[in-house]
């Protein structure tokens, strides 16, 4: 269990890439339910949604991401590596909103926090770093060209996400 935990804390540090990680659908599985799991309890610790829509809002957000992904690696006939390149996105995913949560949790009603929202701006620009060197190494791509396919997934898996949760309230 610590090897796996240090292998993903390195992936965060960009110190390794998605191949580190098991390659087992039986992982992924894992790893998407304890993803599911942590970002229903942040939606719902925020008191903004319910279960159902915090779950849909997950499930949507997760789904986009995964069918963008499997789109890309599979344009490039590369679905092997769509077990391990998903496990390290929602790894990575899963430690960066573990880091975000207490931000949320501590924004004020009035938005007026300078320090947490530079902490909360520099947490994104980490997430679409990681997810661009992830995606720069499944797919075999230079970092501008996995950035703007980050970028993309990034706002397809917002607006999938604001389009459920607006149907769901």
């Amino acid at each position: 269990m610590h090897l796996l935990l240090s292998t993903i804390w390195d992936l965060c540090r960009f110190q390794r890439g998605p191949d580190a990680l098991p390659s087992a659908p039986g992982f992924t599985a894992l790893v998407l339910g304890l993803n599911l799991f942590l970002s229903t309890l942040i939606g719902m610790s925020l008191g903004e949604r319910g279960l159902v829509t915090a779950l849909s809002g997950a499930v949507v957000a997760t789904a986009v991401l995964a069918s963008g992904l499997w789109f890309v690696l599979a344009l490039r006939g590369l679905q092997a590596r769509f077990s391990q390149s998903l496990s390290a996105l929602l790894c990575t995913d899963s430690v960066l909103s573990l880091a975000q949560w207490p931000l949320l949790l501590a924004w004020p009603e009035d938005g007026s926090a300078p320090l947490l929202l530079f902490g909360e701006v520099a947490l994104m620009v980490w997430w679409l770093a990681l997810f661009a060197f992830i995606l720069s190494r499944a797919l075999g791509v230079g970092r501008p060209h996995a950035t703007f396919l980050a970028l993309s997934l990034f706002m397809l898996a917002a607006l999938a996400t604001q389009t459920a949760m607006g149907g769901a309230s």
